[in-house]
């Protein structure tokens, strides 16, 4: 009898063993797991956080004066702010002080004056445990600056719903012209981009020793060749002569332009 419950005693110490070879590993994993990924969350967060800082001082300073390249300016200095030297930051897209509807019930209520980004980034991540790739998300923030702008006006019709979704970004040329035109339109090829200097545009573009744009501080409106230059321009440099830049598709017709009988805008 006595034989018979020392063989129980081992059996049951053995399974135990067994249990903790299984689950202690699988624990093991799980925390590193959480190691890697609370880091990760905080710095997505941190990045969320500066955009809509940035976004709620461009809220006050619109009331005073309304400037898109201000704007996009401030939304990628602060960015590059609270990202890495190896991580990137991109506005994809910049709606700027444009008309809104906002259902409210039953009736429809317009605004003027709202502000919608979209943005990406990509965030490196030295992980020692090599337990994940780089991040990369997108996102969108909508406000509105406190210019007291606001009218009430009767539901939308299906239409208008539909035109108010397919709303999107175009390129004219504010000085030349009178069309509109698509991101990847031949027409845009020959003219400058107008931006605003950032800590990107200084790393991958260098200054033009014509009009010593390297002394220009971060947020000054530059011009440069997106795609195939190599060099950013102030607005007097005598290279500069026909530019471009970005609006909503809306305010561009609003505005007077038509399509491009080549790209179709």
């Amino acid at each position: 009898m006595k034989q018979c419950r020392m063989k129980l005693r081992l059996s049951k110490k053995g399974s135990y063993i067994t249990e903790a070879a299984i689950i202690l590993p699988i624990f093991i994993v799980a925390v590193l797991i959480m190691i890697s990924a609370v880091p990760r969350m905080a710095r997505c967060e941190r990045l969320v956080f500066t955009v809509c800082d940035e976004m709620a001082k461009e809220n006050i300073y619109a009331h005073f004066f309304k400037s898109y390249i201000r704007c996009q300016s401030h939304i990628r200095e602060g960015a590059e702010r609270a990202l890495g030297e190896s991580d990137s930051f991109r506005v994809d897209s910049l709606k700027y002080c444009y008309r809104d509807r906002i259902r409210a019930g039953r009736t429809t209520v317009t605004v003027d004056d709202v502000i919608t980004v979209d943005f990406t980034a990509m965030l490196t991540y030295n992980d020692p445990l090599s337990m994940g790739d780089d991040i990369v998300f997108s996102g969108r923030l909508k406000c509105r600056p406190f210019t007291g702008s606001v009218r009430q006006s009767e539901a939308m019709s299906r239409d208008e719903m539909e035109r108010d979704e397919d709303s999107e970004p175009v390129y004219v040329f504010p000085d030349w012209g009178e069309r509109y035109h698509k991101r990847d339109c031949s027409v845009l090829n020959p003219a400058f981009e107008m931006t605003s200097l950032s800590q990107q545009v200084r790393k991958r573009y260098r200054a033009c020793d014509i009009c010593s744009s390297g002394d220009k501080s971060i947020g000054t409106t530059v011009f440069l060749f997106r795609r195939a230059g190599e060099v950013y321009h102030t607005g007097n440099c005598s290279t500069v002569e026909k530019y471009f830049i970005e609006i909503d598709k809306d305010e561009a017709e609003g505005k007077g332009y038509t399509p491009c009988m080549k790209c179709g805008g």
